[in-house]
């Protein structure tokens, strides 16, 4: 089953999330560059079920259990417990560059 495969691989001794259902996903703020052709959309109905994302009054879709912020907190936020998905996915053409993950890779091996 692919979900426990998800579940033994988010689990550590900081993640107090049990199944892959309740696992909170990071984003970056600006949707339109870390998810433009919607993947981790998709990525997370499959993981959380139809009911994990739904249409804000914005006519947005947005991930129900997930926390939006900028910078690389999002590496500390894994580190710590707090979140257990970060998918970068940015627009075609964006190059990443090793100090766009560097410090952040860091945080998570120490």
């Amino acid at each position: 089953n692919s979900d426990e495969t998800i579940t033994t691989n988010i689990n550590s001794d900081t993640n107090t999330k049990e199944s892959p259902s309740q696992a909170t996903f990071c984003l970056g703020v600006e949707r339109s560059f870390s998810d433009p052709k919607g993947t981790i959309l998709q990525i997370a109905k499959r993981i959380h079920g139809p009911d994990g994302v739904v249409t804000g009054e914005d006519g947005i879709p947005d991930i129900v259990n997930s926390l939006r912020m900028d910078g690389q907190v999002k590496y500390g936020l894994l580190a710590r417990g707090e979140a257990q998905y970060f998918l970068r996915l940015p627009k075609e053409g964006y190059v990443d560059w090793i100090w766009d993950v560097a410090a952040g890779y860091g945080v998570l091996m120490e």
